[in-house]
């Protein structure tokens, strides 16, 4: 029995036995390369293989089994990895998310009172008119007013935090 003449009797067969098992190409090469290498050890170690192609089989079944739960292992280990980012690039960005959150309120502060309120209840989605008679105010100038307190919460933000808000 001559391994050369075994594996060019067997490979392409099993090969596409492998690819069966739904296996990707380069799988397929790796788990072949796997059983050859250990059937040229049993060979080599004079050990008696009365029917090749059987052995063969055999061991590609094996390995394949072997190859699909390491396969499915790193897959939930990938998986739970790719998890664990995730909540933490969620975490982080809902971190900034809170820090810009009280910078603006704290720029808020430095508001007038109307200001403050104008952007609170625009904010709040508030209409012009809602808003004209929450604050008691002409409606027709509640749009202006909101964008010059709206300026000058920018100009308040950009003068202390400017890398934050550019």
């Amino acid at each position: 029995m001559d391994f050369d003449s075994i594996y060019k009797k067997h490979y392409q067969e099993l090969y596409y036995f492998a690819l069966k098992q739904n296996l990707l190409h380069a799988e397929a090469a790796d788990v072949l390369q796997d059983v050859f290498t250990g059937f040229y050890k049993q060979l080599s170690s004079n050990a008696q293989i009365e029917n090749p192609k059987a052995w063969l089989y055999s061991v590609l079944m094996n390995t394949i089994r072997t190859h699909s739960r390491i396969s499915k292992s790193r897959e939930i280990i990938n998986n739970e990895i790719a998890s664990r980012i995730q909540t933490t690039m969620d975490m982080e960005t809902d971190f900034h998310k809170n820090e810009k959150l009280h910078i603006v309120e704290s720029c808020m502060m430095q508001l007038s009172t109307t200001d403050k309120n104008l952007l609170l209840l625009y904010h709040q989605g508030f209409s012009y008119h809602e808003i004209s008679e929450i604050l008691q105010m002409n409606s027709v100038s509640v749009g202006t007013c909101i964008a010059r307190a709206t300026k000058k919460l920018k100009s308040i933000l950009i003068s202390q935090y400017y890398e934050l808000f550019e």
